[in-house]
C-alpha cells in the first residue's frame, strides 16, 4: 500500500470537494493535523474512518486505499514467432508418433473438418503455410490477445495483408476498452462524471474516475509514470467521449511517446480512432 500515493489522492480529492483540511476533519470527527498527516503520506486514516472519508471526498474506498487507481491486469500477447514455431510443433506430432498416429490423424481431422482445408498439404507450401499463420493471428486477436505490429509487418510483405490484420487488433482493443470501463462502471454503479481507461506501454491496463475539474486532471496525470499506448474515456451514460483538455494536454508533455498514443472515439460506424496529437 502506496501511503504517499494515498495522501496525494486524499488532497486532490478534497480539493476537487472544495473543502480545506479543517472543514473534512470536521466531517470525520478528527483534528486538522491528521488529515494533514494523511496527505502528506506520514500516517493512513483508520479503518473506521474508511467509508466515511470516501464519502466525503465523493469516491470509493477501493479507490481510496488504491491513490486514485485499479489496475485491471495485464495484456495477453501473442507472437508472431510463437505462432510459427506451434505450426513445427503441429508437424513433429506426426514425426514423433506416426503419421498414422490416431494422436496426429485426429489433429489433422480435427482442423480440417473445423476449417474446410488439407491442413497436410497447407503446412507444405509455403504460401498456404503462411496464410495460416495469419489466420491464427487473426483468432488470437479475435479471442482477446494482442500482437506487436512491427513483427506482423516482418513477417507479412503484403501490405494489404497487415491492413487486414491491423483493422482486426484496432476493433478489438477499442472493444476491450470499452468492455473493461464498462464493467468499471456497472460495478460502481456510476451516474456522473468520466472513466478513463488508459492501456500503458507495459500492457498495464489501469482505470481512472475523474470530472472536469482542474485537480481530478493533475490527480489522473501524476499517476502516468510512463508512455501510453491506449485511451478510452467514457461518460458515465456509457458513450465514449474526448478526454478534457487538461488532459490532452498534460499526457503531451509528459511524454513525446504520448503523442502517437491511440485515442478510441465514437464514430458514425462505431469506434474509431485518432492519435492523441490529432486531438489538440
Amino acid at each position: 500500500m502506496d501511503m504517499k500515493k494515498i495522501g496525494q489522492y486524499i488532497r486532490a480529492q478534497r480539493k476537487a470537494a472544495g473543502l480545506t483540511q479543517q472543514q473534512l476533519a470536521d466531517v470525520l470527527g478528527v483534528s486538522f493535523q491528521a488529515v494533514s498527516k494523511w496527505e502528506n503520506g506520514d500516517a493512513m486514516p483508520d479503518a473506521g474512518l474508511l467509508l466515511d472519508l470516501a464519502d466525503a471526498l465523493h469516491t470509493s474506498t477501493d479507490r481510496l486505499l488504491s491513490g486514485g487507481s485499479v489496475v485491471k491486469g495485464d495484456w495477453k500477447r501473442m507472437r508472431v514467432t510463437d505462432v510459427i514455431e506451434g505450426f513445427s510443433h503441429m508437424e513433429a506430432i506426426g514425426r514423433c508418433f506416426g503419421e498414422n498416429s490416431t494422436f496426429y490423424t485426429g489433429m489433422v481431422e480435427g482442423v480440417n473438418r473445423k476449417m474446410n482445408i488439407d491442413l497436410v498439404s497447407y503446412l507444405h507450401d509455403p504460401k498456404t503455410r503462411s496464410m495460416l499463420v495469419i489466420e491464427a493471428l487473426i483468432q488470437g486477436i479475435m479471442n482477446g490477445y494482442d500482437v506487436d505490429m512491427e513483427e506482423v509487418r516482418a513477417y507479412i510483405a503484403n501490405p494489404r495483408t497487415v491492413a487486414l490484420v491491423e483493422g482486426y487488433l484496432d476493433q478489438s482493443t477499442g472493444n476491450r476498452l470499452m468492455q473493461f470501463a464498462n464493467g468499471y462502471r456497472n460495478a460502481r454503479a456510476i451516474r456522473e462524471g468520466q472513466i478513463l481507461v488508459v492501456r500503458k506501454q507495459n500492457d498495464t491496463v489501469e482505470m481512472f474516475e475523474y470530472d472536469l475539474s482542474e485537480a481530478s486532471a493533475q490527480a489522473f496525470l501524476a499517476e502516468q509514470k510512463e508512455p501510453i499506448s491506449e485511451l478510452l474515456c467514457m461518460r458515465c451514460d456509457g458513450q465514449p467521449d474526448v478526454p478534457s483538455q487538461a488532459i490532452r494536454a498534460g499526457l503531451l508533455a509528459a511524454f513525446a511517446e504520448n503523442a502517437s498514443a491511440i485515442v478510441y472515439l465514437d464514430g458514425p460506424d462505431g469506434l474509431c480512432k485518432k492519435t492523441l496529437s490529432q486531438l489538440q
